[in-house]
């Protein structure tokens, strides 16, 4: 259905529902009237060449649900010269709810009332680069195969605990993992007559070709972060793996768009949440929100350090290390006093004032 433009507003907002073959498209004005209500082919192209028939003076934003079938189109839009902006699928689901009725030309209005009002209380959906978005798709295949390949090799274990036999936690080889399996699988032929050869010979071929995959994901990340200038200084940092660089990049990918660095830890999920209703503030544990796969790896990183750091001979302290302590040791008194001593005078106020 095609209205009457003939008089055309000033500003314009476009609220596009992408689907796989045909999106919806949804046209207001700054006073929230609808102008133009159409079903177009979803390919920015023909986007572009409705949106400058109808509208030849420009739209003001189209808006989106960030998902699957809108990136291309967003990517597409976006070089031809239209100001996109995606928003998170959470935020649009509770916004789109209000609709009893829900139909792609009500989700379309609603994202066109969205790109006109939302910007001021929505976060936006960063759109990252294609390179970033096939790295990040590695990363995620990986950490799947990681999962699957875990899981079929407990599989294993349970199967030779149960007669008596098993193999190290932690096989760094494939040829490792095959060596302990079948001697396993022979100890448990001579000590007790069977052979359970027949079921455990394909989950172990299943856990080999997975390490194999995975071996050559982590190779692919790892030529990445060779190659990657930021990758490398992440790199560089003591503790700090390729996969976790990598992670953390393609989460990020362009930090200037944080207004400041503790906002990273709370778009992955490491700041604590807090419930508070009048007088009542109850803090909680971190949020999780984000990207679990990359917070795992942060997480798993700061512990490797920590006991690297705690029990491994080679991140000892220096002797060096120790004369430095031997001359700052008044200095760094002073300073252990003075911050000691302003947090307890902050407790102490916080007691003495009455709620």
């Amino acid at each position: 259905m095609v209205t009457n433009t003939a008089a055309l507003p000033l500003k314009v907002w476009i609220g596009m529902d992408t689907g796989q073959k045909t999106s919806a498209l949804c046209a207001v004005d700054d006073a929230g009237t609808i102008h133009f209500q159409s079903n177009v082919d979803t390919n920015s192209k023909e986007v572009a060449a409705l949106l400058n028939f109808h509208f030849p003076s420009g739209v003001e934003v189209i808006a989106m649900e960030a998902c699957g079938t809108s990136v291309r189109v967003a990517k597409g839009l976006r070089e031809l010269g239209f100001e996109v902006v995606l928003f998170g699928t959470l935020q649009v689901h509770r916004f789109l709810t209000m609709r009893r009725i829900k139909t792609d030309m009500n989700d379309a209005r609603g994202l066109a009332h969205l790109a006109r009002l939302g910007r001021t209380f929505l976060n936006e959906v960063h759109l990252k680069s294609n390179e970033c978005m096939m790295m990040r798709a590695k990363l995620v295949a990986r950490h799947h195969l990681v999962r699957q390949r875990i899981a079929t090799e407990q599989l294993i274990l349970s199967s030779l605990h149960i007669r008596g036999q098993g193999f190290p936690k932690r096989i760094r080889t494939s040829a490792s993992l095959e060596k302990h399996v079948l001697s396993a699988i022979a100890a448990i032929k001579d000590d007790l007559g069977e052979d359970i050869s027949d079921h455990i010979s394909p989950l172990l071929q299943i856990a080999l070709n997975l390490r194999d995959e995975e071996n050559k994901f982590s190779e692919e990340i790892t030529k990445f972060a060779l190659r990657s200038t930021i990758c490398q200084r992440f790199v560089a940092i003591p503790g700090v793996s390729a996969l976790t660089a990598v992670s953390f990049f393609t989460a990020v990918e362009d930090p200037f768009r944080f207004r400041r660095c503790c906002d990273v830890a709370a778009y992955l999920g490491l700041t604590p949440a807090v419930h508070q209703s009048g007088d009542r503030t109850a803090p909680s544990r971190i949020t999780k929100v984000g990207s679990t796969m990359t917070r795992s790896h942060l997480v798993t990183n700061l512990r490797d350090a920590y006991v690297k750091a705690r029990y491994s001979k080679h991140y000892s302290i220096t002797k060096d290390e120790l004369d430095w302590l031997a001359d700052h040791i008044e200095e760094l008194g002073r300073v252990v006093h003075l911050v000691c001593s302003e947090r307890i005078a902050t407790l102490r106020h916080a007691i003495d004032t009455p709620s």
